[in-house]
This record gives structure tokens, C-alpha cells and sequence, in this order.
């Protein structure tokens, strides 16, 4: 409805008493504030209509946009927010009108301190310190009175972005916060404020027993200053979890690529397959002179996913190593890793396309042929009858509609074919999803053909989402309209009143004003029986 009144303002009225006929209040909150952008000359009948919502969340949604419109009103915005008892909807509010006049900022600072759940009173109070930086002291002293250590954490991780002068006090603070995760989100944030603390902040990051945790900051401190780096590299060995050491050798490498063949010994000691797999493909990236070493690494990885991983990503490093890669991926059993590997070699050197292709082809699993085939699409049309006859070849119908519509994507002369690849499809759930997707992407004059097919699904739910795809392009004769708009009202009511969006260019061309109002007036008659 919201959509229709911001295409047409003619329909503002009608479509603001419907919606406020709606009774489940959520569904009315969701209408009224979309249509609070639209136009502020309804400021006051909307915010009547909010205040009749009982549910305070949902009037919080629409207060909350009208607050956003015209200042004139602050006031009585205030008043009505100061009437919310439940925090969360309160402290939403609070924070919005705080943004709009500093004026009032005392005041909602004032009522952001009642709050008593610390959480919502922390968001209140982060949004406060990015408007006035004159109540920092202020804003301070209420953070430390926050018991919570991550809400706490929060506000003061806000406002050590605005003042460096209290970064001290803020750093201070984060060290005595119990909770480790907290504690290394708010260094990693006072991390990007100021490097000149770097010492203190790299003692406080030791000061953090859990490794996985502890490397979230080591990671934000690697990017400040590499002046530093000898130092954060000598903390990096002392991480005893080879999966978060392997993190932070990772920024590390792409900081300076003097450690790189330190970074990649350290890889090369790490046990754990997956992650030595994760490291070598970062490492490779970064320099090529050591490509052929970290390719013999990788072959000799057991697991043959993460062998397939690192594989994929050299191949796109270097495509002379391609047959090496290809040959490798060849002898992976596993055929969910094999498709993995394939469909991004295929990507590399269109040259290898009919072997790929070929190898696709032999997967039994028929998700996994899928999946690599509508990857295979994308490269190369010179081979859709191939590709074509490969997805005829699967017998689940839900997978063969996914890559035939990946196919329809390619080239618009092959859509007679592929039509009747879709009617070949007995499932009319696949056939409408396939059915659909042409629709979108077919020639003008093609789209008659479509139509046709899509009358002969029986199923209406399915034909409804064949005809959603169809109308966006095609406006049929009017004898048909009634029978469309029939079997569009068997989706679910959201999906129709987007359809009714997109139908209402033709349905004024058809009917004048008086059709679309005629739907308006079903629309409410509908939305009256919601509860």
C-alpha cells in the first residue's frame, strides 16, 4: 500500500484510512511507516493514527519516522515517547530525537540515564556522544555506572572516537572489563583512534588468556603502524593455537613482505590441514616467487577439500600451473569437492571448457552436477546445446529447473529450446520457477509463447508465480485482468501487493482511477479482517 501512495499521492488518503483499519498493530506499524516519508502534510493524522497502537514497539517504529520529518513537532514527538513505558521502544526513540535539535540533548540525556536495562540504555547513550562532544564528561560518568561489561564497552568504544584527550581514561577502563570478547572489541576500536599507545595496547592484548580473542586485536594493531611490526611478529610466535597465530601471520604477510618465508615456516609447522590450507592460499597471493613451493605443500594436504581449496585459488594466481591444478582435481574422489574445484578452473582458461565440461558431466550427484554446470553456463554459450542436453540429464526436476534457468541467462536465441526444456518439466513448482525466469529475460515477441505455457500449470499457486515474472513485462488484453489478478491473489498477501505495484501503471491505463480505487477498496475490506 505504501508503494502505491508513493507512486500516486491522489491514493494518500484512502490508502491512511486502510491502513488504519489494519488491526494487527505490527502490520499496521509496518504501512505507517513508509507512509510517514511520503508527505509531511499528514504529520498529525499519522501521528494520531500511531498513538492508537497499543503495542509500543510497533508505535515506536512510526514515531520514530515522523521524528525524522519536521522538527516543528519535537515537542509533542518527546511527550509521546516519555509515555512509552518499555525501555527498548523508549531508548529507540530518544536516540533518533536526540540527532534532530541538541537543544533538547539535557533532556533526553536526562531520560536516557532512567533507562534501566543497560543495554538499551548504552545505545541511547552511543548515539548521544556522536551529536554534542560538550557533554563528554557527562556521557563518561554514565558509561562507568554501566554494570553490563558489554554494554559498557559499547558507549566507551563511541566515545574514544570522539575525543583522544580521554583515550587514557577509555583505555583504562577496557583493561578492567571481565569479558574477554568484550574487552577486545573496544581494544581493537581505541587500536584505530591512537597509534601512540601502541605499547599499552599490545600489553593489554596479551593480558587476554584466550588466543582466538586475543588475535582480534593483534589483527587491529598490524595495521596501524609498521614500525611496530617486529614486535607484533615476535607476538605472533608466542601464540600457541596454531589457527589464530595463522590469522595474524596472514595480516602480517600483507603488511610487509620481508616476513613472508617466516609466515610461510610457521604455515608449514601448523598440523591442523584446514589451516595450513587457509594460510597457504593467503600466502600465495601475496608473492608469486614462492607459488611452486606452496604448491607442493598444498599436494601434500590429505584432505582432499582443502587440498581442492588451495588448488582453485593457485590456479587463478597462475594459469600455467591449470593442467597441474586440473590434473590434481581429477583424482579427488570426493565429488562435491571435485564440482567445487572444476567450476572455478572453468573459470580461468575457457580453453579447458570441454574437458571440464566432459568431467562435470560423470558426477553421479546430481546438486553437485548442478551446481557446476550453471557455473559452466556463465563462461561460454558456444556450448549451450551440450549444456542444455547435460541439465535434460537430471532427473530431479528442482535441480534441471535450476540450471535451465541459469541457461536462460546466456543467450536469447535459444529461448524456443529452452521453453520446451521447461515444458518438459512435470513438477509445476519447477516448471513456474523456470517458466518465471524466462519471462524476465525473453525477447518481446517471444513472451506470447511463454503465456502459453504458463496457462497450462494447473497448480495455482505455482501459475501465480509464473505470471508475477510475466507481468512485468507484457500487459495483456483486459478480458484477461480479472483471471490474472484471480490467480495472483493465491501468493501469499505480500508477494501480491507487490504484484498490485507492479500492475497499477496498467491497471490506470485500462480502468481510469476508478479500477485502482476498486483495488484500494478489496485492499481494505482484506486488511479489516487481519487480526
Amino acid at each position: 500500500m505504501s508503494e502505491l501512495a508513493k507512486i500516486d499521492s491522489a491514493y494518500f488518503d484512502v490508502l491512511l484510512e486502510t491502513a488504519r483499519e489494519i488491526k494487527d498493530e505490527s502490520s499496521r506499524a509496518m504501512v505507517l511507516s513508509p507512509l510517514a516519508k511520503i508527505d509531511s502534510a499528514y504529520f498529525n493524522v499519522l501521528f494520531e493514527a500511531a498513538r492508537e497502537i497499543k503495542d509500543e514497539f510497533s508505535r515506536a517504529q512510526v514515531l520514530i519516522e515522523l521524528a525524522k520529518i519536521d522538527s516543528a513537532y519535537f515537542d509533542v514527538l518527546l511527550q509521546a515517547a516519555r509515555e512509552i513505558k518499555y525501555e527498548f521502544s523508549r531508548a529507540e526513540i530518544l536516540s533518533e530525537l536526540a540527532k534532530i535539535d541538541s537543544a533538547y540533548f539535557e533532556e533526553a540525556l536526562e531520560t536516557a540515564r532512567e533507562i534501566k536495562v543497560e543495554s538499551m540504555r548504552s545505545k541511547v547513550l552511543s548515539a548521544l556522544a556522536k551529536i554534542n562532544s560538550a557533554y563528554f564528561d557527562v556521557l563518561l560518568e554514565t558509561a562507568r555506572e554501566i554494570k553490563d561489561e558489554s554494554s559498557r564497552a559499547e558507549v566507551l568504544s563511541a566515545l574514544a572516537k570522539i575525543d583522544s584527550t580521554y583515550f587514557e581514561e577509555a583505555l583504562e577502563t577496557a583493561r578492567e572489563i571481565e569479558d574477554e570478547f568484550s574487552r577486545a572489541r573496544v581494544l581493537s576500536k581505541l587500536a584505530k583512534i591512537d597509534s601512540a599507545y601502541f605499547d599499552v595496547l599490545l600489553k593489554a592484548a596479551w593480558e587476554i588468556k584466550k588466543e582466538s580473542i586475543q588475535v582480534m586485536v593483534l589483527s587491529a594493531l598490524a595495521k596501524i603502524d609498521s614500525v611496530y611490526f617486529d614486535v607484533l611478529f615476535e607476538a605472533a610466535r608466542e601464540i600457541k593455537d596454531e589457527s589464530s597465530r595463522a590469522w595474524v601471520l596472514i595480516a602480517l604477510a600483507k603488511i610487509d613482505s620481508a616476513y613472508f618465508e617466516e609466515a610461510l615456516e610457521t604455515a608449514r609447522k601448523i598440523e591442523d590441514e584446514f589451516s595450513r590450507a587457509e594460510i597457504l592460499s593467503e600466502l600465495a597471493k601475496i608473492d608469486s616467487a614462492y607459488f611452486e613451493e606452496t604448491l607442493e605443500t598444498a599436494r601434500k594436504i590429505e584432505d582432499e577439500s582443502s587440498r581442492a581449496e588451495i588448488l582453485s585459488e593457485l590456479a587463478k594466481i597462475d594459469s600455467a600451473y591449470f593442467e597441474e591444478a586440473l590434473k590434481t582435481a581429477r583424482k579427488i574422489e570426493d565429488e562435491f569437492s571435485r564440482a567445487e574445484i572444476l567450476s572455478e578452473l572453468a573459470k580461468i582458461d575457457s580453453a579447458y571448457f570441454e574437458e571440464a565440461l566432459e568431467t562435470a558431466r560423470k558426477i553421479e550427484d546430481e546438486f553437485n552436477r548442478a551446481r557446476v554446470l550453471s557455473e559452466l553456463a556463465k563462461i561460454d554459450s558456444a556450448y549451450f546445446d551440450v549444456l542444455l542436453q547435460a541439465a535434460r540429464e537430471i532427473k530431479v526436476e528442482s535441480i534441471r529447473a535450476w540450471v535451465v534457468s541459469a541457461l536462460a541467462k546466456i543467450d536469447p536465441a535459444y529461448f524456443d529450446v529452452l521453453l520446451q526444456a521447461a515444458r518438459e518439466i512435470k513438477d509445476e513448482s519447477s516448471r513456474a520457477s523456470v517458466l518465471s525466469a524466462l519471462a524476465k529475460q525473453s525477447p518481446q515477441d517471444f513472451l506470447p509463447n511463454i503465456y502459453e505455457a504458463i496457462l497450462t500449470i494447473v497448480h495455482k499457486p505455482s501459475r501465480a508465480i509464473a505470471i508475477s515474472g510475466y507481468i512485468t513485462r507484457l500487459s495483456p488484453p483486459y478480458s484477461e485482468w480479472q483471471t490474472h489478478l484471480h490467480i495472483l491473489a493465491h501468493r501469499q498477501r505480500s508477494d501480491l501487493m507487490q504484484d498490485l505495484v507492479t500492475l497499477y501503471p496498467a491497471l490506470l491505463h485500462l480502468g481510469g482511477s476508478a479500477a485502482v480505487r476498486g483495488v484500494v477498496d478489496a485492499m481494505r475490506q482484506v486488511c479489516s479482517q487481519w487480526k
